[in-house]
């Protein structure tokens, strides 16, 4: 049965219908959203009619009923606007509502068509699962037949390989080389042929080609760096000295910084090339020849053991190798110049240093052609390492830089040991001085020093040793323990050392470091500024190191044994007579003050400020400063003494003080200030034991010393003359004495002798100075300070052992104040004798204004005190004050005023005590008018005590009726000084 579809025909609306058609749809909206203005009640989610309705009907102030007209107009105008949308979109709903029934159809069909196309799917898939195994068989077999063709010509390939491999090592074409043998790695490891038995053999050859290879680039490579076969060096000596005539080589006449840039030539023309890509690309070729371009060649070398993943292990190698590579070519050179120079050595032969010194001509041209042509050679071999650091820089990837790092410095510092020994072997007189300036540090033991001779002492050690470790082992005879290799071992110089020899090595020397600073890798490098010497890079510290730390001791020697002469000895700090209107001073003060304008009068300071010379004088004044330094730590007590002087020392705020009285910048109340923190510590201070005391001779010994330093100081600062620092052109010239028209134009008497000093010269005299100085202010501090504590000890002796209730009145000072003035007088006579009065001044200054503070800060140690103590305490000032008026400049100020005053309180008792602060007339602290009351009433609270100990009283010894009165007493001072203050 046949069903009828309904057909429906859908009706376009023209232009006008649309905009008909949108504008109703505008106008229901408008409609809308006036209703949600006007009416908010319409917008609740619950809309209650009710709830609407009920306000319209209110026809109260609260209610709606005013607004029902409009709502109902609302109402109209919603239900037009409606009836118009729907109008004018009917067309639209019929449309959509004639569409149901074929969409519904459509839907029905299309679910019908998916159920049989599944079915084709599962029927087609059931075929296909029962002939699949019979196609995987074909497959199989198909891809065995395959892989059997193509292992046998991979087979083929690999021996292919194996035939190119040895004939590219062979002529040295290292990339093709590297190329073949990583396609055969490739191919063997791509089909697994490693896996078979039968090529085993080709695997353990090609893997010894691989470690052939490598070792055949290494030795290229060192055979490239090392020169071994260069053709074009002595073009590269006349470069760096065309007319090798040691004469003409003077800094007058020769342009390094031209000289250094010629011989870096090829150098800075590689580094200028962009090459980074070129090392990393499949194009890198072995077109390079080492005779024309050495340093592209040891590029490509290097990009060669990159390409086989063993830079990494070439770089250690070309590290390790170094010092025995670059010892075999100075070796190579020194046989050059001995066969080239055989008739004029044959000539030297025999001939002593003493004798070089008067034909020292013969050997220049020796020395001379010997030294070019290492520095040059050197040099290029520099120029490699170079390449090596940048291309290993170039070629490593972020994280195999810090595995791959060539350090410069481990080339370096083997060259510079190796260079620097050759030449101070040619420079030194005799083996004793070469082996002390060989090295810096004291070496246990030395290969290169050994002593063959069975009874030498380092031959009995190794016996001793070899013994303990072989016990059967036995050396008898004159058999030595020693295997002697006389080519390796005596490295004799071709000629005689002589430290003139530095005519003929100096100005190549000076080259070469010129020219290395640029080979030097540095991070930014200033054109402007890569061909001048400066002490800062390696080279020319290499330089400076050879120059001041070999070749200037020499000449410092004389200096040092006359300094020795004159300066050291057992009497060296014994004291002598310069100038008889001063004090004596220090042997070794006045030795050092002859060898010093000896020195300035035979360098000429006084013309001109040469810091070769300079420095040698300068050296005698760091060594005379130095060694009064040694002896003023070992007189004077430093930090990790415990003693009072010590304390007094570390306390920066006191040394300041005091240093400003002994200056003569103090005031009275600098003076106080000394005073207060001295006695800071209260009456503990008198727990100062005798042995914190200076003992005469080493009172003695620090007065000496600090008038030898202030006498030295005093003509220091008359030599010194600080100019403006200009570079010498002679600053190492050989020898130069004043001419004529010098010696005759200056006078160099000691009056006009000068230094002239600038930049680190003067820095390092001022320095010299200020430590001299600083000794100068510890020495006076010192003494000061033994004085102040001699003032403490004596006066803890008087209150600690002095009973102060005598029953009598007594006529006679303390014993401690009659040994306190023999010690004040005895120091007063040395410092009389050894210094000058100003300085004396400055260590008495404020000593009696100490001990009258101490009298005061004394009393809290006397327990009980009578008008008799009292009266014994007047006579013991009186005393102090007669000594101190002898000792002192100023006899007149010497009046214990506060000591007097003080104990005079004693006989005003505590009324006039009282009345004293009352009336502002005291000179006394609270603390001191307490312990004045303690003292006056101390005899009746004392008489008490004893009384109530001895009977069955009321009272106890702390309520007795005078402690009560003392305690009455306290509080009336207390409050006077209360109305004082307010006041």
């Amino acid at each position: 049965m046949s069903r009828r579809n309904r057909s429906f025909s859908v009706n376009s609306a023209s232009k006008q219908q649309q905009v008909l058609m949108n504008r109703s749809l505008d106008d229901l909206e408008t409609v809308l959203a006036t209703a949600k203005r006007d009416w908010k009640q319409l917008n609740t989610s619950a809309r209650n009619p009710l709830e609407l309705a009920l306000p319209l009907l209110d026809d109260s102030s609260v209610g709606l009923a005013h607004r029902y007209d409009e709502f109902q107009q609302l109402g109209r105008k919603v239900d037009a606007t409606l009836r118009t949308a729907v109008k004018q979109h009917y067309d639209e709903f019929s449309n959509s509502i004639g569409s149901y029934g074929m969409l519904v159809k459509t839907i029905s069909e299309s679910q019908d068509e998916t159920t049989e196309v599944r079915q084709m799917l599962a029927e087609s898939s059931h075929e296909l699962n029962d002939r699949k195994d019979m196609l995987s068989d074909l497959n199989q077999s198909s891809k065995r037949y395959t892989d059997m063709l193509v292992i046998l010509e991979a087979i083929e390939e690999l021996q292919a390989c194996s035939e190119r491999l040895d004939l590219a090592i062979a002529e040295k074409r290292f990339f093709q080389a590297h190329s073949v043998l990583a396609k055969a790695f490739s191919v063997a490891e791509a089909h697994g042929l490693w896996s078979l038995t039968a090529l085993s053999g080709t695997r353990q050859h090609l893997e010894s080609q691989e470690n052939n290879l490598f070792d055949v680039i290494m030795e290229e490579l060192h055979s490239v760096l090392y020169l071994k076969n260069a053709t074009d060096v002595l073009r590269l000596v006349h470069t760096m000295d065309p007319s090798l005539d040691p004469a003409a080589c003077t800094f007058d006449h020769m342009d390094v910084a031209d000289k250094a840039m010629a011989l870096n030539t090829k150098l800075t023309k590689f580094l200028g090339q962009t090459f980074t890509n070129e090392l990393q690309g499949d194009d890198l070729g072995l077109s390079a020849d080492f005779s024309t371009d050495m340093l592209a060649y040891i590029r490509s070398l290097l990009a060669v053991t990159k390409r086989m993943n063993r830079l990494d292990q070439a770089l250690p190698v070309l590290i390790a190798r170094h010092p025995a590579e670059y010892h075999q070519m100075v070796l190579g050179v020194t046989k050059e110049v001995r066969l080239e120079y055989a008739s004029q050595l044959k000539t030297l032969a025999g001939l002593s240093a003493e004798a070089l010194d008067v034909v020292g001509e013969m050997s220049a041209d020796v020395v001379q052609s010997l030294f070019a042509r290492v520095f040059v050679k050197t040099l290029v071999m520099l120029q490699g390492h170079r390449v090596v650091h940048e291309t290993v820089a170039a070629l490593a990837s972020a994280g195999e830089r810090k595995e791959m790092d060539y350090s410069f410095n481990s080339v370096w510092e083997p060259t510079r040991n190796e260079l620097g020994s050759l030449i101070v072997a040619y420079i030194s007189d005799d083996a004793d001085v070469r082996g002390k300036r060989s090295s810096h540090k004291k070496t246990l033991f030395q290969y290169a020093n050994i002593s063959y001779a069975t009874d030498s002492p380092h031959s009995r050690d190794l016996q001793s040793s070899l013994q303990s470790l072989f016990p059967g082992l036995a050396v008898t005879g004159a058999s030595s323990l020693y295997l002697e290799n006389e080519a390796f071992i005596h490295q004799d110089t071709l000629v005689p050392g002589s430290v003139l020899h530095m005519r003929a090595i100096l100005d190549k020397f000076l080259v070469f470091c010129t020219a290395s600073e640029f080979v030097f890798p540095v991070p930014t490098v200033d054109p402007a500024l890569l061909f001048s010497p400066t002490k800062e890079t390696p080279p020319m510290g290499f330089f400076a190191d050879i120059m001041e730390s070999n070749f200037a001791p020499q000449l410092e020697q004389y200096v040092m044994l006359r300094y020795t002469a004159l300066t050291d000895g057992s009497d060296s700090f014994d004291t002598a007579v310069y100038d008889a209107s001063q004090p004596p001073v220090f042997r070794s003060a006045i030795g050092f003050h002859n060898i010093f304008f000896e020195l300035c009068e035979m360098f000429n300071t006084s013309a001109a400020f040469r810091p070769r010379y300079t420095n040698i004088v300068l050296k005698s004044l760091q060594i005379f400063t130095e060694k009064y330094a040694l002896f003023a730590s070992e007189l004077l007590p430093d930090e990790t003494s415990t003693s009072q002087i010590s304390q007094w020392m570390q306390s920066a705020e006191l040394h300041d003080v005091s240093l400003a009285l002994v200056r003569g910048e103090g005031s009275d109340h600098t003076l106080q200030r000394e005073i207060k923190l001295m006695l800071a510590e209260g009456i503990a201070i008198f727990n100062i034991g005798s042995h914190e005391l200076f003992k005469a001779e080493a009172f003695d010994q620090t007065a000496q010393l600090l008038h030898s330093v202030s006498w030295v100081l005093s003509w220091l600062a008359r030599v010194r003359c600080a100019v403006e620092e200009t570079e010498p052109k002679d600053d190492w010239m050989f020898y130069e004495a004043p001419s004529q028209s010098d010696n005759s134009a200056v006078s160099l008497k000691k009056d006009h002798i000068s230094i002239k000093l600038s930049g680190e010269a003067l820095q390092v005299f001022d320095e010299c100075v200020l430590h001299l100085g600083l000794l100068l202010d510890k020495a006076l501090l010192t003494l000061r300070y033994d004085l102040g504590c001699k003032a403490i000890y004596g006066m803890g002796r008087l209150f600690n052992r002095q009973d102060w209730a005598p029953s009598g009145e007594s006529k006679e000072c303390d014993e401690a104040i009659v040994t306190f003035n023999k010690d004040i007088l005895t120091c007063n006579n040395k410092l009389r004798h050894a210094l000058d009065p100003a300085q004396k001044r400055g260590v008495l200054l404020g000593l009696p204004e100490l001990i009258d503070q101490l009298l005061i800060l004394g009393s809290d140690v006397i327990k009980l005190l009578n008008e008799n103590g009292v009266k014994k305490m007047f006579l013991d000032i009186s005393v102090l004050r007669q000594m101190l008026r002898t000792v002192t400049d100023n006899p007149e100020d010497v009046k214990f005023t506060l000591s007097l005053a003080y104990y005079d309180l004693f006989n005003s008792a505590e009324r006039g005590i009282i009345q004293k602060v009352k009336d502002g007339e005291s000179f006394f602290n609270f603390k001191q008018n307490r312990n004045m009351l303690r003292l006056v009433f101390s005899e009746s609270v004392q008489s008490q005590n004893n009384f109530i100990s001895g009977r069955n009283s009321i009272y106890s010894s702390g309520t007795s009726p005078s402690m009560k009165m003392y305690h009455e007493a306290v509080s009336k001072l207390q409050e006077a000084f209360g109305e004082h203050l307010e006041r």
